[in-house]
């Protein structure tokens, strides 16, 4: 039997698993909102946000300024224009800050990767100096 054959044989998946809502997907309206005021949204834990006072990458709640549809409101729960997803609520900064943001994180594991390469290689020489004959383990085995 060709592979053609056994897909078509096959029953097509159950309507519930073809599409699955994201809660935490944005409405149209909303996102388009947030692209034309040129901000970058994430969504961060609210209980945190309250205990700190801020958000530690910099992002502060999005008040909208359109008016929110009723089933919307219902769900999230924040009638105030905040939008709240369970424990979660919808954060911005402005797209500028967020890619400078990326790039300094970028750099920062950059830094840590080179970091940890430079010093396993110190070790391997301070080895070699010292004379100590030393095994290169890059996994374990539960058999050995």
């Amino acid at each position: 039997m060709s592979k053609a054959s056994v897909k078509s044989a096959q029953a097509p998946a159950p309507k519930f698993m073809r599409r699955r809502a994201n809660i935490l997907e944005l409405d149209e309206q909303l996102r388009d909102e947030l692209t034309k005021k040129g901000l970058s949204f994430k969504w961060i834990n609210f209980q945190d946000f309250k205990s700190k006072g801020v958000n530690s990458l910099g992002f502060i709640p999005y008040k909208r300024e359109s008016k929110a549809p009723l089933a919307e409101l219902l769900q999230t729960g924040a009638p105030d224009g905040y939008t709240v997803k369970g424990d979660l609520i919808l954060a911005v900064m402005p797209k500028s800050e967020h890619a400078e943001l990326k790039a300094e994180m970028k750099w920062r594991a950059q830094r840590g990767e080179r970091y940890q390469e430079e010093a396993g290689a110190e070790l391997a020489e301070s080895l070699r100096r010292s004379g100590i004959k030393s095994k290169v383990i890059t996994g374990v085995n539960d058999d050995e």
